[in-house]
């Protein structure tokens, strides 16, 4: 027997096919040229149905925006952890981040024209502002979790840690974007890891990645 949804249910999963729907419009049109009409229509439901989730194509695009990102940064701090050596972690880590740049092109395009969006408008920079702290948050406690693990404090503070390693993920997905060629996907897990094992070497972590 099938199990009924509760009304909350209903409207998660509604909300979220409405997020799909406009993930999908977003990366055909553009996020300028797309409607709030073709999200509904691409995702099956009535205009109406759009706004009782939504208070506009902007509320949309910034769930859309923050839930990739949030995505992106759990799947790979979920592969920085275990008990595995931290050069073996760092590996994992670093082939989900390289599948991520290679097939999620349409995302990175987003996340641009949301960056250049926000640079023009103060309510969406400040929206923006909290999905990337959301983020940084989540790669912070990884941080501070391998810190206990070894038993050493970074040169600096874990929440710059965390801000560093997303500077350099968007810095190099930029670049990639406009020299896909010469840049390969991998070359970005190879920065992370000689940042991060940079900074354990000078915080007295051997490179082998020794516990205390």
């Amino acid at each position: 027997m099938v199990k009924r949804l509760t009304r909350n249910e209903r409207k998660a999963q509604t909300r979220a096919e409405l997020v799909g729907a406009a993930a999908r419009v977003f990366a055909r049109k553009g996020y300028h040229a797309a409607t709030v009409d073709d999200v509904a229509e691409e995702a099956g439901f009535t205009k109406g149905a759009f706004y009782s989730n939504f208070d506009s194509k902007e509320d949309v695009f910034v769930e859309l925006v923050a839930d990739r990102s949030r995505n992106w940064t759990m799947a790979v701090a979920r592969a920085y952890e275990g008990a595995a050596p931290l050069p073996e972690r760092l590996r994992q880590g670093g082939e989900v981040l390289t599948r991520m740049v290679e097939n999620d092109v349409d995302w990175m395009l987003l996340a641009i024209e949301m960056w250049s969006q926000s640079v023009r408008d103060p309510r969406l920079r400040e929206r923006l502002a909290a999905a990337y702290e959301e983020c940084r948050q989540i790669i912070a406690r990884g941080v501070d979790q391998v810190e206990g693990e070894f038993g050493v404090r970074l040169p600096i503070r874990s929440d710059l840690v965390a801000t560093l390693t997303m500077a350099l993920t968007d810095g190099f997905v930029l670049q990639r974007l406009a020299d896909r060629d010469r840049l390969s996907a991998g070359l970005l897990a190879e920065g992370i890891s000689v940042f991060i094992t940079g900074l354990m070497a000078v915080a007295g972590v051997p490179a082998g990645g020794q516990r205390a």
